[in-house]
């Protein structure tokens, strides 16, 4: 059975066009580039934190509904 991916996350030049209008595509190209890796480690890093958080609430759930 094969890994289905979730929450996958691409960046695109676009995504800056509000934010830095007066830039060209080429300098929106160069600030992800630059940025990349950080960019990825932030989203792998607030992933997890979502996770940890909604797998907390899960489990509380559960152990509660064991109790009863």
């Amino acid at each position: 059975m094969g890994h289905k991916e979730y929450g996958l996350i691409a960046w695109r030049t676009s995504d800056l066009d509000a934010l830095v209008p007066q830039w060209s595509e080429r300098r929106r190209q160069e600030f992800l580039e630059d940025n990349e890796d950080e960019l990825a480690a932030c989203q792998i890093s607030a992933g997890y934190e979502l996770i940890w958080d909604r797998l907390q609430s899960e489990l509380a759930m559960e152990e509660h509904a064991d109790g009863d």
